[in-house]
């Protein structure tokens, strides 16, 4: 009886243990059920549609069956009794297209009512839940699908490639009809029919990572993708690069929509990085080309397109300037072109990115794709400058083309070769302006007369922030090194010796204030007046193997050699002439210009001429001449100004009278000098109002 008893308890125990067990399994199951269809839901990213005043969604609270409610979240309502669905679509508002994993995600539809349910096909579009992405758009009479897998984790750039491929080949784009018949299926291989396209001896170009330059995506919002690629002639690296544009039909093929010429920098255009392709990619509707080069500062540029009136059109741009030196100077600059609207962004101290100001440039006519040549056309203008007084603009057109506007007048194109502008710099007078160019710390300048656009002089220095004019506007000021002698601190860091120099603006004489030595640099601070300066003395020295430095602000005086101005009323205009000339010259009006006399302070010398300022002739008379063979084989004389469209020449001496006196006599050393320094003040010539 007892054993019976245990027999008994034992085989109730086990039934128990299994009914629990299969209690205990049965939710696992289901959790793992509810789980799989939660992470298929997920990685179809369609669980809401919403399509006016309902929005249909998967309600994974009741068995992942079809619902709707209106957009204020009230009236939730069951639309299907169908369990597990994957992926939804609505069409014309009216159409609901599902697919669930119950029947092996064949393509299902119903009214969005709930009404009309049926089987639209047999076919398993999805797939794996896990594996693949599903979407589908109408498109005149058939629905296309696209099944799209989705990316694994790339750790090294050789992964990346390789996925890029897979995805690529593992795309499958199927159109339906109406009815449910398949009309074609994928995967499509375009790469062929992009090649078929091409002209003889071109190919699909690279970007800088290696990937091949095309992409992919809705380029006229039928939804159906399109192909943007660039492509070159490998045997010519120097040559520009061309866009071609196809776009997708419905039965899944493609025509050619554009062929772009030289619309991409050629492959050595991007500086010390050699191709300048950064990028090409397509969203909104439109798409992007990236480029970028340089050196220490690296420039970026991003030129974004679009479809508009049956044509393609440059619609936007963002480009800068990343100093990979001096974090500090970079800069941004993002042009809507269809509004002009435009913002700005400064680098801080740190180098980040910072709003500095925005504004509307004049809406201009959008560039043609087919016109554009691989850089801002010449109708966008940039780097727009205004004088301190409001009457001359600097501005660039091109990127590189270089102009100073006055409001009366045609704006004057700049002669200059250098394309990598920085800092722009008026004299408080705005009679002179200073352009910064250069990608290092060695910077180059170059100053402009601003009523003539004459080009006063070309100088080097350091910094942008070193070029400084005087509150008189005279005077420039700025920190020069000398790379060629060795510093105390070149063991340490690169630079040579920095000195302090003053250029005089209206003479063109140049001054070292404070010249540096091996130990010791001097640089530029600030101006304190028109004729005083600070400046950082530096000094260097080495302990126990490290540089040690040094440094104090000191003031100096400045007025070295001043000067006076000459206005010549009858020509319209003014000299600069060194104060140090008194009382030794005379100035005397000719029928075409002005004389300079040397007055000699022994009377028993015969006065001595120093430089005439002429009237020559129409620009056209100097061109003719200078091209002559008189003056290819030398003249004493030379162009030094134009002025209402007229030439002037400077004519100087042609012998020292004074030679061969004897040392007693301290005219012929004053003469010599004056002779020396009269180029500088000819070239003082400017318009005077």
């Amino acid at each position: 009886m007892k054993i019976f008893a245990c027999i008994l308890l034992v085989a109730f125990l086990a039934t128990a243990c299994t009914n629990h067990q299969s209690n205990s399994e049965s939710k696992s199951e289901q959790k793992k059920e509810n789980a799989t269809h939660q992470a298929a839901v997920n990685i179809n990213k369609e669980p809401v549609q919403d399509t006016g005043p309902w929005e249909y969604f998967i309600n994974d609270k009741d068995e992942y069956k079809l619902y709707k409610k209106k957009s204020d979240g009230s009236s939730i309502t069951k639309i299907l009794d169908v369990r597990h669905v994957v992926s939804l679509n609505v069409l014309n508002n009216d159409r609901i297209l599902y697919t669930t994993s119950d029947d092996s995600y064949k393509l299902n539809e119903a009214k969005t009512d709930g009404t009309s349910n049926q089987l639209l096909s047999e076919m398993d579009f999805l797939g794996s839940p896990y594996q693949t992405h599903l979407s589908s758009t109408l498109s005149g009479d058939s629905i296309i699908f696209t099944v799209v897998p989705l990316r694994q984790a790339a750790i090294t750039d050789k992964d990346k490639k390789s996925e890029d491929e897979r995805v690529q080949a593992g795309t499958k784009t199927f159109h339906v009809d109406l009815k449910g018949k398949i009309i074609n299926t994928g995967p499509k291989d375009y790469s062929k029919e992009i090649v078929s396209f091409l002209p003889k001896g071109k190919v699909v170009s690279s970007k800088v990572n290696g990937s091949e330059a095309s992409a992919k995506g809705d380029l006229n919002k039928d939804g159906i993708d399109d192909i943007v690629v660039i492509v070159e002639n490998p045997s010519q690296t120097g040559t520009s690069r061309d866009i071609v544009i196809y776009l997708g039909l419905p039965d899944g093929s493609y025509k050619p929509s554009i062929y772009a010429k030289e619309s991409v920098l050629c492959k050595i255009c991007g500086g010390k990085f050699s191709d300048p392709l950064e990028g090409l990619s397509i969203s909104n509707g439109s798409f992007v080309v990236t480029v970028s080069g340089g050196s220490n500062e690296v420039w970026t540029h991003k030129y974004r397109f679009q479809n508009r009136d049956q044509d393609w059109y440059l619609i936007g741009y963002t480009g800068g300037d990343t100093d990979t030196m001096r974090p500090e100077l970079s800069k941004e600059e993002d042009i809507n072109l269809i509004t002009g609207e435009f913002i700005k962004k400064q680098a801080d101290t740190l180098g980040k990115l910072l709003e500095s100001s925005r504004g509307t440039y004049d809406k201009k006519e959008l560039i043609k794709l087919s016109a554009f040549k691989g850089y801002i056309g010449q109708d966008i203008v940039r780097d727009k400058s205004i004088s301190p007084n409001d009457e001359y603009t600097f501005y660039t057109k091109n990127g590189t083309s270089m102009y100073i506007n006055h409001l009366s007048a045609e704006p004057i194109k700049l002669k200059s070769s250098r394309d990598t502008l920085g800092a722009i710099n008026w004299s408080p007078d705005s009679k002179y302006l200073a352009l910064d160019f250069g990608t290092s710390p060695l910077r180059r300048g170059e100053i402009y007369r601003t009523s003539t656009g004459d080009l006063v002089k070309s100088i080097t220095y350091t910094g942008t922030k070193s070029l400084l004019f005087s509150p008189d506007g005279t005077k420039l000021a700025f920190t020069r090194p000398d790379t060629e002698s060795r510093s105390v601190k070149d063991e340490f860091v690169d630079g040579g010796v920095y000195s302090v120099h003053v250029l005089d603006l209206a003479t063109n004489q140049e001054t070292v204030i404070k010249q540096g030595t091996p130990d010791t640099d001097y640089s530029l601070v600030q101006w304190l007046s028109n004729n005083e300066l600070s400046y950082q003395k530096t000094i260097y020295s080495k302990k126990e193997g490290k540089l040690v430095e040094q440094a104090s602000v000191e003031n100096i005086q400045t007025d070295i050699n001043p000067t006076v101005l000459y206005v010549n009323h009858k020509y319209n205009f003014s000299l600069a002439i060194p104060v140090s000339w008194a009382p030794n010259y005379k100035i005397e009006e000719l029928e075409s210009g002005i004389t300079f006399t040397y007055v000699p302070d022994n009377k028993l010398l015969g006065e001595a001429h120093i430089f005439n300022v002429q009237l020559w002739g129409s620009e056209d008379e100097w061109t003719q001449f200078v091209n002559g063979p008189v003056f290819k084989r030398g003249v004493p004389f030379s162009k030094i100004g134009v002025i209402q469209g007229n030439v002037f020449i400077n004519a100087g001496p042609t012998e020292n009278v004074y030679k061969g006196l004897g040392k007693e006599e301290t005219d012929p050393a004053k003469y010599l000098s004056m002779i020396k320094e009269a180029a500088s003040v000819a070239r003082s010539l400017t318009i005077s109002k």
